[in-house]
């Protein structure tokens, strides 16, 4: 996207967390430093383990619908439909499963994507079976599709 020149009206922030599984304790420092910076975020799409599929052949991407804002996940879920054109479903963890809580709680507008049904989330998920070789390259890309067209989209707006 930067080699081609397309020019953004607003920042774009590729950020990584560490301590999840223990209290969200990366997105947690992360959102307190935006706040404290003055950060303009105008939204927060989070992805969460969508390197995997629970049903091979179904390429359904999934959005959470707790700890989010309903009406910006229904925004991404049309950008799917309409640039990646796969179905969407929706899920719930019942309590801050994923970063995208952090952002949520310190009142910002976010929307958080994951592999598939919270029932049918990867058994392997922080273990050592937790492996390349269980990795769905076509749900990758379909994910980085939808990040692309979230960019782009926002960044028009």
């Amino acid at each position: 996207m930067l080699e081609s020149g397309y020019s953004l009206n607003r920042p774009v922030y590729f950020i990584w967390y560490a301590a999840e599984e223990v209290g969200l304790v990366g997105s947690r420092e992360v959102v307190k430093f935006a706040k404290a910076n003055n950060w303009s975020v105008d939204s927060v799409l989070h992805f969460d383990t969508v390197g995997r599929r629970a049903k091979a052949d179904d390429a359904t991407l999934w959005f959470l619908r707790d700890n989010v804002d309903n009406d910006f996940t229904d925004y991404v879920a049309k950008l799917v439909e309409q640039y990646v054109k796969l179905p969407v479903d929706y899920t719930t963890c019942g309590y801050a499963c994923s970063d995208h809580a952090s952002w949520t709680d310190g009142g910002f507008v976010s929307a958080a994507a994951v592999e598939s049904s919270f029932a049918d989330l990867n058994p392997y998920l922080h273990t050592t079976e937790d492996t390349m070789e269980k990795v769905s390259i076509d749900n990758l890309v379909n994910y980085t599709k939808l990040a692309l067209a979230y960019v782009v989209d926002r960044s028009a707006s």
